[in-house]
């Protein structure tokens, strides 16, 4: 868009933002063209919204509101204004809506540094997104995080995968928590990603629902993530419940008012039977509330797993059947030769199950020759268009089993193999894979539309 629209500015009362999305439509600026859209001070500005009346805006302040969704079923206009490249409302009267309830807002915002990025029309010109990107600390400057790092064996995987990212293992005895998360931003906002969807890590539940003392590898409250994705706006908060804890939906409640746009879990590593009709509430409440599941799926290698089979997609079943978006993390994928081969239930539950979909997460691994046999699967239509992207941040990144089964290039193997940004270098090894830019980008389509809990018809 170009930097002035006078005669859009005319049509609604001028405020401090340089463009507005009602739906899935673009808006011409309400004010003056603000800041550059690449951001100021360097920082790449990201899409993020909140709630304005009966439509929404698309911002990159830290802000508490975000995810409201309003949809126009009036008929869509190519041109307004004489603006041929500008997506128009539906209908006009929607722009001085918009306007008049976010005026005062959007000043706050403004003056708490807001700037504001215009949807593309085109989904696949939305901002990449990582949609597995693991949070870890130690509890250093009172996060709430523990790692356990008690045996030889689990400090020199927390060395590898450090080293892995680019950080040194030094770290751990320092302010932990604050430079992992710098880190990331860092090489975040160095990649092609627009943004990356951060998971908080739930702790190991018996089946009376009471907290298994001394279970599992690390621990990432909900709290602690909520707070980073209010902090830093690249962040988009995936929070982590048990829905056996005594106070499951009580911690819903609270992580829905707080802002989380996805919930992730481990059935397998944090003992969640899906398919237990005892949690049948808490997935009517997810529901409800639109708020979309992430849970890991096949083979497990990395933390210490509690019952395998719960890894098997068909638990989902029954939160698909209540009306949840499911993504399946790793698409059922074998992580060790020795693994259940859950993928074939995965690829056929997605022809089912409409509101399924799997994430290509540790697709880039050294053990791709195990998950590397799925690749093409994933990338034929009609699971291709069931694809979100992930990275499975921090584990390792390699394309060298995808060089030897013939996915990429020598030549693309070559240039990416020893970039030191694993986000990066994920991305472009699975670009060169095939996987499309909507891989990248349809999770925008999936994360949560209210940021209030509101219900929506989960049907």
């Amino acid at each position: 868009m170009q930097a002035d629209r006078g005669k859009d500015a005319k049509t609604a009362p001028p405020t401090e933002v340089s463009g507005a999305v009602v739906g899935s439509q673009l808006l011409p600026p309400l004010g003056r063209q603000q800041d550059d859209i690449a951001g100021r001070g360097g920082r790449r500005p990201v899409l993020l919204w909140t709630s304005i009346g009966e439509g929404r805006i698309w911002t990159v302040p830290p802000f508490e509101n975000r995810n409201e969704v309003a949809t126009f079923s009036s008929p869509r206009e190519r041109t307004w204004e004489g603006n041929e490249d500008v997506a128009a409302p539906p209908y006009a009267g929607a722009v001085s809506r918009c306007a008049s309830h976010a005026g005062s807002r959007l000043s706050k915002l403004r003056a708490r540094g807001a700037a504001l990025r215009v949807l593309p029309s085109n989904p696949a010109d939305l901002p990449a997104v990582d949609g597995h990107v693991h949070i870890v600390g130690t509890g250093a400057g009172g996060t709430g995080c523990w790692l356990d790092l008690s045996s030889g064996l689990r400090r020199l995987q927390a060395r590898l995968l450090l080293r892995s990212i680019g950080m040194e293992p030094s770290a751990l005895k320092d302010d932990f928590d604050r430079l992992y998360v710098e880190h990331l931003l860092a090489r975040l906002r160095e990649s092609s990603m627009g943004a990356a969807v951060v998971l908080a890590q739930e702790q190991v539940y018996g089946l009376d629902g009471r907290l298994v003392a001394g279970a599992g590898l690390f621990h990432v409250p909900n709290e602690y993530v909520l707070r980073l994705a209010k902090r830093h706006p690249e962040f988009i908060p995936a929070v982590s419940i048990h829905p056996g804890r005594p106070d499951a939906m009580d911690e819903l409640e609270r992580c829905l008012e707080g802002g989380a746009a996805l919930m992730k879990i481990l059935p397998n590593v944090q003992n969640i039977e899906c398919s237990n009709r005892r949690f049948t509430k808490f997935w009517e409440r997810m529901a409800e509330a639109g708020l979309p599941l992430l849970s890991h799926t096949g083979g497990e290698k990395t933390l210490p797993v509690v019952d395998p089979e719960l890894a098997n997609p068909r638990h989902l079943k029954l939160p698909l059947q209540l009306g949840v978006t499911v993504i399946a993390a790793h698409c059922a994928t074998k992580s060790a030769l020795f693994d259940a081969n859950w993928f074939p239930d995965f690829v056929e539950m997605t022809r089912r199950h409409p509101r399924l979909y799997g994430d290509n997460s540790a697709f880039s691994v050294l053990n791709n020759r195990i998950r590397g046999d799925t690749v093409p699967v994933t990338l034929a239509e009609p699971l291709a268009s069931r694809i979100v992207h992930g990275s499975d941040w921090p584990v390792p990144v390699s394309g060298f089993w995808a060089r030897m089964k013939g996915y990429i290039d020598g030549d693309t193997h070559r240039k990416w193999r020893s970039h030191p940004n694993l986000l990066e270098r994920d991305y472009q090894l699975k670009r060169a894979m095939g996987y499309g830019p909507e891989t990248f980008t349809r999770i925008w389509g999936l994360i949560r539309p209210r940021h209030s809990g509101a219900k929506r018809d989960p049907r």
